[in-house]
């Protein structure tokens, strides 16, 4: 007897721990975000590594290019913080999106200002 209940807590937990311990009480509408979110993150971390056309890491096109991935994954974001109105989470839920989206915009937002408005004076453009 003690070695089915045994087994059948390790059991348990292996299956709490395969399923993602970290949505557990989440409702399917903030995992659907959460992992929407991550995705995007994700892309946009691969755009900002990418080179530009001659192959440069660092370079005013590559610095323009990550200034315009930044002001679109600004805008998919402001977008997914208004998308969830009209989604069936808890208010507690949509809140604790809002202010992790917010907050990542923000950060965004100064590394506009502080890093990829400078491509003319670190790059010598136009």
């Amino acid at each position: 007897m003690k070695i089915r209940v045994l087994l059948f807590a390790i059991g348990l937990a292996s299956l709490i721990a395969s399923c993602g311990a970290e949505d557990l009480g989440k409702s399917d509408c903030a995992i659907h975000y959460i992992n929407y979110l991550d995705r995007s993150e994700d892309e946009y971390q691969e755009l900002m590594v990418q080179p530009d056309s001659q192959g440069n890491d660092q370079s005013l096109e590559n610095c323009y290019n990550r200034h315009h991935y930044t002001r679109r994954y600004i805008l998919r974001l402001y977008t997914t913080r208004n998308d969830l109105n009209a989604g069936n989470c808890t208010e507690e839920e949509k809140n604790d999106i809002r202010a992790e989206i917010s907050e990542r915009i923000q950060e965004l937002e100064q590394d506009i200002e502080n890093i990829w408005s400078r491509c003319d004076e670190v790059f010598g453009g136009d």
